[in-house]
């Protein structure tokens, strides 16, 4: 299914600010980040951590992004947990029995809320039936790679794309992790890919630079770590 809704259908407020208060993080889920998944094909992301934790915050975005058959692109750093890394094995190790489950079935409904019951396994199913590419960044020096001790990775990027192509920047602080839009004191900008004067297609070039020369995939990293 994909949805009518575009980012030019509404005006968007151009800074977001995380304070600690949950309900300064609630009103920006309600009026943004909902909103902004309900419009979603394509998430990009680069942030200097993640962790699935985030996922109990945006669970009803990623819904959204889900219904619109949309997919999330992240290149993060090496600092992975192991409980998350343990969910991205069961996500590759048990790929069909994930595929045959409906996200419906991850969520539950709450005092009117909607509610992952594990974000760990809701990072396994995400992976496993392909909503969710991560890959590992990091930065080089004179042709050498640098680990995450040596150079942080460190950058914090989104790029939201809905089915019309039409893009919207969220560039800040916040890493993809609840602290990062719930418990931290952070600031984003936004812009819009149709206004002028807009650094969209710069931010892009980034995002594919990170993804071409600085970075492996997944998979491989965790091989190389066990």
């Amino acid at each position: 299914m994909t949805t009518s809704k575009t980012f030019r259908d509404r005006d968007w407020q151009n800074v977001l600010y995380i304070n600690a208060n949950p309900l300064t993080a609630e009103d920006n889920f309600r009026n943004f980040y909902y909103p902004v998944f309900e419009r979603t094909k394509i998430y990009r992301r680069v942030a200097g951590y993640f962790s699935s934790s985030v996922f109990n915050y945006l669970c009803e975005g990623l819904g959204e992004l889900i219904e619109n058959d949309g997919v999330m692109y992240l290149i993060t750093s090496s600092e992975i947990s192991s409980r998350d890394a343990e969910a991205i094995e069961k996500g590759e190790q048990s790929k069909e029995e994930l595929m045959m489950k409906p996200w419906n079935e991850l969520i539950h409904e709450a005092e009117g809320d909607i509610e992952l019951k594990s974000n760990f396994e809701a990072l396994a199913w995400l992976f496993a039936n392909g909503r969710l590419e991560i890959k590992i960044g990091f930065n080089v020096r004179d042709g050498k790679r640098l680990t995450n001790k040596e150079s942080k990775f460190h950058e914090k990027i989104a790029i939201y794309e809905d089915y019309n192509g039409e893009r919207l920047l969220v560039l800040g602080s916040p890493n993809e992790s609840l602290s990062g839009y719930i418990h931290n004191r952070e600031i984003v900008a936004v812009q819009e890919g149709w206004r002028p004067n807009n650094i969209i297609d710069e931010c892009m070039e980034e995002f594919d630079d990170c993804g071409e020369t600085r970075i492996l995939i997944l998979t491989s990293w965790m091989h190389r770590m066990s």
